[in-house]
């Protein structure tokens, strides 16, 4: 809540500067920060997100200059990456595997809805990991059963 005029008023002088000075660096943060935006040139890989700005929430789109981005989350690493300008490849090239570089884990691409999947390390769900290989182990015995 902001004082009023009057409260302000009432303070001594020296609350009245710093209140003065800190109204005036919010105001200058503010500007600075609509400039920076502005100057943000648009590229093939943005990300959105919420900021409080001036007391209102504001969904701002942020971009990356770049044509590759990272992801790790519970083992997984995912690449993203888009061809250069140059490039005869087209679309979007996407590449998982356990997080780090020898990292440890069988990766499960599971399918969860239209055009949409989830990547699991299996080391960091032994329960699915367990129940997948199970399933894969009586999927192989009903193609190759074995003669007595």
């Amino acid at each position: 809540m902001k004082p009023t005029p009057e409260q302000i008023e009432r303070l001594p002088k020296w609350a009245q500067a710093h209140i003065e000075q800190l109204d005036r660096q919010r105001r200058d943060a503010i500007t600075a920060l609509a400039r920076f935006q502005d100057s943000d040139e648009p590229t093939m890989i943005s990300y959105q997100r919420n900021e409080h700005l001036d007391g209102d929430l504001q969904t701002l789109t942020r971009y990356l200059n770049t044509h590759q981005v990272q992801f790790t989350r519970d083992g997984v690493t995912l690449t993203v990456t888009l061809p250069y300008y140059d490039d005869n490849e087209h679309g979007i090239k996407l590449s998982w595997g356990p997080e780090g570089s020898h990292g440890l884990g069988d990766m499960c691409f599971t399918p969860t809805s239209y055009q949409q999947a989830r990547i699991t390390n299996m080391v960091y769900q032994p329960r699915e990991y367990r129940s997948l290989m199970d399933r894969k182990e009586y999927c192989e015995k009903q193609k190759n059963p074995k003669v007595t």
